[in-house]
């Protein structure tokens, strides 16, 4: 049975890894929600049906009205805030040359507010998206029928490509400023996870080296005593003050507050 010490020592290890898979985990969850699809911007790639994260630019709309194509506006609600959207649909231009037809829905639970928000009164937020805008989608990409050029007839129906929001899910609506900060959050959980995996390195190539190897072949005892008091206070101060440290700077550097919404989904809105 390991003693008291070395369960300590171990804590303040295993404390270490658990803050660097987090850091880990979260660098790869930023990344994958920059991380645009090929065809978006590689003209030679094959675009395939499916969801996908796409970036281009809102078209210029001669046949829809003027103003904003997409506007969503959280107002107070006893239960915190709740969404209201207005949309039409519209195109976006990628920069591979290919053209989206977008669809949303006036639907707060068919769009996930992931956008930059602007306070225009009192406790109301509101972003909008207009011709000309650079936006980030993500949804699922189908070919379909263009109602907008149809032929003469079903056989010589015209398609296109379009947009939407999932069957099961909601159309993703990210702006250019909060991709910029998604990227800037992965480089920040990834430079913990770096640091945070140099010092469990560290500690179990230094301090600890000679308790793991007694632990492995000679057993409990003989590792509580290979355990001095410099690898005790090591791995102790390690195994608090570097996750603490991290948990407060990635909390003082977050770029967004969480509000919660009438529909139970979290939105993000940027305090900058």
């Amino acid at each position: 049975m390991l003693s008291l010490d070395l369960l300590i020592a171990y804590a303040g290890s295993a404390s270490l890894g658990i803050s660097l898979f987090t850091a880990l985990g979260l660098s790869m969850h930023h990344r994958r929600r920059a991380r645009v699809a090929r065809y978006a911007r590689d003209p030679g790639a094959r675009i395939r049906e499916g969801g996908a994260l796409v970036a281009g630019t809102v078209d210029e709309d001669d046949e829809g009205p003027p103003g904003p194509v997409l506007t969503v506006e959280l107002l107070p609600h006893k239960a915190g805030l709740a969404p209201r959207v207005r949309c039409r649909p519209f195109n976006l231009r990628l920069p591979s040359g290919l053209c989206l037809r977008v669809e949303p829905e006036a639907d707060a639970a068919r769009i996930a507010i992931d956008q930059t928000y602007q306070r225009v009164e009192g406790d109301r937020y509101a972003a909008e998206i207009r011709p000309g805008d650079r936006v980030f989608l993500a949804g699922d990409v189908r070919r379909e029928i263009d109602r907008r050029a149809t032929g003469r007839g079903y056989r010589d129906a015209a398609m296109g490509w379009v947009l939407r929001a999932p069957s099961s899910g909601a159309l993703h609506l990210v702006s250019t400023a909060m991709m910029t900060l998604h990227a800037a959050r992965a480089r920040f959980h990834a430079t913990w996870a770096l640091w945070l995996g140099i010092a469990l390195a560290a500690l179990h190539l230094g301090p600890l080296r000679a308790v793991d190897a007694a632990l492995l072949w000679d057993g409990p005892a003989a590792a509580a005593r290979a355990l001095g008091l410099a690898g005790y206070c090591l791995a102790l101060l390690a195994g608090i003050a570097l996750p603490f440290a991290y948990r407060q700077a990635a909390h003082a550097s977050r770029a967004w507050e969480e509000h919660r919404v009438r529909h139970s989904r979290r939105t993000q809105v940027p305090t900058a």
